[in-house]
């Protein structure tokens, strides 16, 4: 019996040992483990707002710039719509004048029957009625045709008819810019805060998670706009078939590049040339950018492509306006040396220094711009990105660009992605 219950106590302390063995354990692992799993779960959480958020103010800047743009379109169209009016209102009343005088004749005369759907109550005759009055009486004074007076008459009223339409799309995009300027803002106090909070706890460590989280983002989206662009059926009777279009960088082109294209200093760190975000041609570490344009890989094409436009005389200048706007703050909306650029900003500035206009929006700019080839590019093209279009930089010369980042960052020289190119067009 003592036997018996020697080995039964034996047995449960044994296992009470047991069981407190794999609790400390347990605990030690857990405390050795989770502290950087979670630490490394908020960061990339974090990164992800912040990538989110990024991604928000480019797309509302880019819809901002596309609004201002029909603003300005509807502003000419209004205009000139005005002005159709003024001159058919003008046609019009003298037209009145003479239907006054001929009224006047006929009341004399006592010859008021063809007059009634004119000086008569509106809800007694249709329009249809008046039109013809109008007509009769204009033929008989010798104002001119019945199909004059008619074409007057309601030209007349479809110009007022525009001009209303177009004045209240333009008071609706007044309201829509000034929703999606507030918007903005609030997008961008929110932004620098939390990038402010993150860096003061974990350092540069949520801005390289984003990096490469956006990183991802933008070969996604090259791979989907290769993709589009592959599946599409290619243009009739083009030439560019022959040519190949490499990935390649365009610096193995003979390119004419002023002899300060290379020869300016990239921005430190200090200066805001920090990595990107948003921007899909941010280096994946700040050694990697190469200090000179690096050996050609592939042969330069021999001739240019037929449908190419060559490039223009002008094309130095916006280079030079652009390089002039390194270090100057990214900022939402704007395109001003004195309140910072957005991407289709800068450009916008740049080519305007040369003379040359551009809408305020990437797409748009891809959109009215001549194509060329990646590996045809040029110092003063553009460069786009993403599927839909949503951002762009200025070719420098060299593999390298000038560019506006995103929020937090400025403008920097930076070597292209070619790989994440979707676009290049020609200016000028």
């Amino acid at each position: 019996m003592l036997r018996t219950g020697g080995h039964r106590r034996r047995s449960t302390i044994g296992s009470v040992l047991v069981v407190m063995l794999l609790a400390v354990l347990g605990v030690a692992s857990s405390g050795h483990a989770d502290p950087l799993g979670d630490q490394q779960q908020q960061i990339e959480q974090i990164a992800a707002t912040l990538v989110s958020l990024n991604h928000r103010i480019e797309t509302l800047s880019e819809s901002y710039g596309a609004a201002q743009e029909r603003k300005a379109e509807l502003d000419t169209e209004i205009a000139t719509t005005a002005a159709s009016v003024a001159d058919q209102q003008a046609t019009y009343d003298a037209l009145q004048g003479t239907l006054t005088d001929l009224a006047v004749n006929r009341f004399v005369g006592n010859n008021t029957a063809g007059l009634s759907p004119l000086f008569s109550s509106a809800a007694l005759f249709s329009q249809a009625q008046q039109f013809d009055a109008l007509t009769s009486v204009a033929i008989d004074a010798g104002a001119g045709t019945a199909d004059d007076v008619q074409t007057i008459v309601r030209t007349l009223q479809a110009d007022k008819d525009r001009l209303q339409r177009q004045q209240a799309e333009a008071a609706t995009l007044i309201a829509t810019l000034a929703a999606q300027q507030a918007e903005g803002e609030q997008l961008i106090a929110e932004y620098t805060q939390r990038a402010a909070n993150a860096k003061a706890k974990y350092g540069e460590l949520v801005q390289q998670e984003a990096d490469r989280q956006a990183a991802l983002a933008a070969e996604k989206a090259a791979a989907a706009a290769e993709k589009a662009a592959a599946a599409a059926p290619p243009p009739a009777a083009t030439p560019r078939a022959a040519t190949p279009r490499g990935g390649g960088a365009p610096h193995t082109v003979a390119n004419v590049v002023a002899p300060t294209t290379n020869s300016a200093p990239r921005p430190t760190a200090s200066a805001g040339g920090n990595a990107s975000s948003s921007n899909p041609d941010t280096p994946d570490t700040p050694s990697s950018a190469p200090s000179s344009a690096p050996a050609p890989t592939t042969a330069p094409p021999t001739a240019p492509v037929a449908d190419s436009p060559p490039p223009s005389g002008r094309a130095g200048m916006a280079v030079a306006a652009a390089r002039s706007m390194l270090g100057v703050p990214y900022v939402a909306f704007q395109a001003s040396p004195s309140r910072g650029f957005d991407c289709s900003g800068l450009t916008m500035w740049a080519w305007a220094q040369a003379g040359v206009s551009l809408p305020h929006q990437s797409g748009m700019q891809y959109a009215t711009n001549p194509h060329v080839p990646k590996d045809q590019a040029q110092p003063g093209d553009l460069i786009f990105f993403y599927s839909p279009i949503s951002h762009v930089g200025m070719y420098a010369g060299g593999g390298m660009m000038i560019d506006a980042p995103h929020t937090g960052a400025v403008v920097r020289l930076v070597p292209v992605r070619w790989n994440r190119v979707v676009g290049v067009a020609r200016p000028g």
